[in-house]
């Protein structure tokens, strides 16, 4: 078999020879070989072009059809005419895997079928090696097959190669893949990337290499005498000077791909001299390795480095990662980052126990490798908080308890990043709209109500309630209240002792939003509820409200609720049971509590029509 030229066992490179270390090779066919029942008869056909008719014999089991004529020849048997299934007994059979298959390196037995029409054949070339030039280690795999059909004239190639290059005086290392399948081709060279590092611990790598050849197979026994992981592995660590110490030398990177992984990060570090922390070191390197430049800036100290990469680097950052190594600092970062130039202010008012329960969750690969965790990309768009909700964002902090992941992972933050992505949005339309919560409930709450707004800007309608007109100008009739009743001692001012509420009643979908974002409650549910209305007491200033719930059918109260579902302050609690509800009974027996139409009509958010507009995502076209 041909073997490209980079396999060749000695090169130059630089001016100096690559020495193999190391070469195990095999070079093994996978044939499935079918009896040859045909009688040939060649003549040809009412156009006078030469055809073949295959004979289709009796009690055969595998069947497959003809090929149409086609300009270029590509199979042996062709024709213009309909033809039926022909059957074709396998010759072989391997009872324990019930495959029609059989696995050789005897070159006769793959010459004898390698032209046949009758043979199915992939030949497979594996080999892996660790090879010497000058400072460089590198460690290669390389699969070629070539394969042919039944009947097929020609052969399909595909070939691969992962390549690990560590150089063992600067520390740096290279990984590349390159590959072929059919006309696609690709490559890809990663310097100190080690999250392509983890690639060689999947399989078809370097130390996965037995899915290649199954246990089933005739050739096994013969393939992991060649294929030899203890002598692999050995080689490697000779070759990158790696001490184990009184280790198990007969424990392998095939056994656990991980162990190489810490081996190499290990000699990498050292290497480099870089002053790692307590605490998953390969996390750090793989996610937020902070490159030569920052090393050199910050003394060599990992943690310094990284901060220093993302603009947080300060006495009291580094104190807190390096007092919680276990912290999920993708998390840190961007939770930093809400704060500005002023986030180190903030931070320090954080209690302790806040960052040492926000740890790295199990399954973090997924995480970071999504791209919604790209940091680089996080930062350059900044959300950026007014002086409230900078401090209401320490206070919903505080209240997460502790038994969760805690308020500064990855997961949580996205949450924050997206409410606060949605507030932005809104606030083109309504400037004074910012994040209200301070706990863990009310932010729950708020982010269900600015998610019902941004839907309906996705969806471009809204429902709107067309009421009688008598029945809305006497129910918003304003209530004046004298609220100090009961006190024995005289007032100067009667403005001193009235109050004057304003009963609203909510007529549109977004209406119904801003309640609800406002109060901090789910009214934003019942905006498509028929049989009942909504009915917002307010004051002048419209900073106290209370939402009422009024049965359309008998106009008797169903419920009424101050902020966060509170109970309402006694006064208005009086205005509505005393004043509103005798009203909303009055019209309800007279039938008009009941909306004459339901209309879908463009959103408006604070006076202003809002525009469709389509979703940037896919999942906001799932969600929203």
């Amino acid at each position: 078999m041909d073997i490209p030229n980079f396999l060749i066992m000695f090169e130059k490179i630089n001016d100096e020879p690559m020495i193999d270390v190391l070469t195990q090779r095999i070079s093994f066919a996978k044939i499935t070989p079918f009896k040859n029942y045909t009688s040939i008869s060649c003549g040809n056909d009412s156009e006078g072009n030469l055809c073949h008719y295959p004979i289709i014999s009796k009690g055969d089991s595998d069947t497959f059809n003809l090929i149409p004529k086609q300009k270029r020849k590509v199979h042996h048997f062709t024709t213009d005419k309909e033809v039926s299934r022909v059957s074709l007994n396998c010759l072989y059979k391997n009872h324990v895997t019930g495959r029609n298959t059989f696995e050789t390196t005897k070159q006769k037995q793959i010459s004898r079928h390698y032209a046949n029409p009758f043979s199915e054949i992939v030949v497979i070339t594996v080999e892996r090696s660790v090879r010497i030039h000058g400072d460089k280690v590198t460690i290669k795999l390389y699969c070629q097959t070539k394969s042919r059909q039944f009947n097929s004239i020609y052969f399909r190639k595909n070939f691969s190669v992962t390549s690990l290059t560590f150089n063992n005086k600067t520390g740096n290392f290279t990984f590349t893949k390159i590959g072929k399948n059919g006309r696609k081709s690709h490559k890809s060279f990663k310097t100190n990337s080690f999250n392509s590092l983890k690639l060689i611990t999947e399989p078809k790598t370097f130390f996965e290499s037995l899915v290649f050849v199954q246990p089933q197979y005739q050739i096994f026994e013969q393939y992991i005498k060649i294929f030899d992981n203890v002598e692999f592995t050995n080689k490697i660590r000779e070759c990158l000077h790696i001490d184990i110490g009184f280790g198990d030398k007969t424990y392998t990177y095939s056994q656990d791909p991980k162990m190489f992984l810490n081996e190499f990060i290990r000699k990498f570090v050292e290497i480099k001299k870089i002053k790692t922390p307590n605490g998953d070191i390969e996390f750090f390197l793989r996610n937020f390795y902070p490159t030569e430049k920052y090393l050199k800036k910050n003394d060599r100290k990992l943690i310094a480095s990284i901060l220093d990469m993302y603009g947080l680097k300060t006495k009291l950052t580094i104190k807190l990662v390096h007092e919680t190594p276990n912290i999920d600092l993708a998390g840190f970062i961007r939770f930093c980052s809400f704060f500005g130039d002023d986030f180190s202010k903030y931070i320090g008012n954080i209690n302790k126990n806040v960052f040492k329960n926000s740890y790295i969750i199990l399954n973090r690969e997924s995480d970071y490798n999504n791209n919604k965790f790209n940091l680089s990309e996080i930062l350059k768009n900044k959300v950026l908080l007014n002086t409230q909700e900078k401090e209401n964002l320490i206070k919903l902090v505080h209240s997460i308890p502790y038994t969760s992941h805690g308020a500064l992972t990855s997961r949580f933050i996205l949450i924050l990043e997206d409410h606060f992505n949605m507030i932005s949005k809104i606030r083109k339309y309504d400037p004074n709209i910012q994040m209200e919560a301070k706990t863990k409930k009310e932010f729950d709450d708020e982010h269900i109500e600015l998610s019902k707004t941004i839907s309906a800007i996705h969806k471009g309608w809204v429902i709107e309630y067309k009421f009688s007109e008598r029945m809305s100008k006497d129910v918003q009739r304003p209530i004046s209240l004298d609220v100090n009743l009961d006190l024995d001692e005289p007032t100067h001012n009667e403005s001193d002792t009235f109050i004057t509420y304003y009963p609203v009643i909510l007529k549109r979908e977004e209406e119904y939003i801003e309640e609800g974002n406002f109060m901090h409650h789910c009214v934003a549910t019942y905006a498509d509820k028929d049989r009942s209305i909504i009915i917002s007491v307010r004051t002048e200033d419209n900073k106290d409200r209370v939402t009422c719930e009024f049965d359309c059918q008998t106009g008797s109260l169903i419920q009424a609720r101050h902020f966060c579902n509170a109970q309402p302050p006694a006064h208005m609690e009086y205005a509505i049971l005393n004043h509103l509800s005798p009203r909303v009974r009055r019209n309800a027996q007279l039938g008009l509590l009941h909306a004459s139409e339901k209309l879908r009509v463009p959103i408006m958010i604070n006076g202003v029509e809002v525009k469709k507009e389509e979703p940037t995502s896919y999942l906001e076209d799932i969600f929203f």
